[in-house]
């Protein structure tokens, strides 16, 4: 899905934005995207679609007819709930790093 574009217009051109839209909302920083009570509502919008996005993973992984599906609905859900085998793997690194660089 291509990412939701600023739905404002130039005064002087009438050309549309061409910018993304913030996460959630439909215009970019530029265009008031930035103003705290567009953030806000643009976070609202997006809370509303977490639980049908939780049923509909909940039903792809209950499906059986196409395996791999289902393996990676259940693997975007352990992802997003206990954190990337990646991430844990850098951020271990990190903290063994400054314990090494602590004065003895």
């Amino acid at each position: 899905m291509p990412p939701r574009m600023c739905s404002a217009h130039s005064k002087q051109s009438g050309k549309p934005c061409g910018r993304r839209a913030i996460p959630g909302g439909t215009v970019c920083r530029w265009h008031g995207g930035a103003a705290p009570q567009v953030k806000l509502a643009a976070m609202d919008r997006l809370r509303a679609l977490q639980n049908p996005a939780i049923d509909r993973l909940a039903k792809l992984i209950a499906q059986e007819e196409f395996p791999t599906v289902a393996y990676a609905a259940s693997r975007d859900v352990l992802d997003r709930t206990l954190g990337k085998p990646q991430e844990q793997v850098q951020q271990i690194a990190a903290v063994v790093r400054v314990i090494h660089e602590l004065p003895e």
